[in-house]
């Protein structure tokens, strides 16, 4: 059980030191700087519609992704049931990948509705070299980083290995 428990922590830890190593580089580019003049020029409105978007869209996904992770647990161990070091596993593994989703929803949804995309672009015109494509590109990029690294990490929670 400690074992396990010491596994859990390296696991969130390399996750957590991960995204803190990827903040600090990303802060000390130009385009992070353009970003962040963009956000501070978008309109309140459209903040809050975005916000209300990303929390519906990662909340689907995650239930979706959970869903399915469970369905994969029961059929290869059907008399167990998910949890420890198989739980973290897989809903990091379901939970990164669906955060990039959800962002890229929510600048899709944003990009739809005309009056929002006349506000980010009027924001954009402001903020350097930004644009909605270079605002995805960067997403995209991350989730192709993260993904294969999440779905190793699921298969290894979903087939437990350790427990043989």
């Amino acid at each position: 059980m400690f074992s396990e428990a010491l596994w859990i922590f390296v696991v969130l830890a390399a996750w957590i030191a991960g995204f803190q190593l990827l903040r600090h580089f990303r802060s000390r580019t130009s385009s992070y700087a353009n970003h962040q003049a963009f956000k501070s020029e978008l309109a309140p409105w459209v903040k809050q519609l975005e916000f209300y978007s990303l929390a519906i869209a990662l909340t689907a996904y995650v239930l979706l992704g959970c869903a399915g992770i469970a369905y994969l647990y029961r059929a290869l161990h059907p008399q167990a049931q998910l949890s420890g070091l198989a739980a973290v596993l897989t809903m990091l593994a379901v939970a990164i990948p669906a955060v990039v989703l959800a962002m890229l929803t929510t600048n899709i949804i944003s990009w739809m509705i005309p009056p929002a995309r006349a506000a980010n672009l009027q924001a954009m015109s402001g903020a350097g070299d930004i644009s909605f494509a270079s605002l995805n590109r960067g997403l995209l990029i991350f989730g192709l980083v993260v993904t294969p690294i999440c779905v190793i990490q699921g298969l290894i929670g979903l087939f437990e290995p350790w427990s043989r």
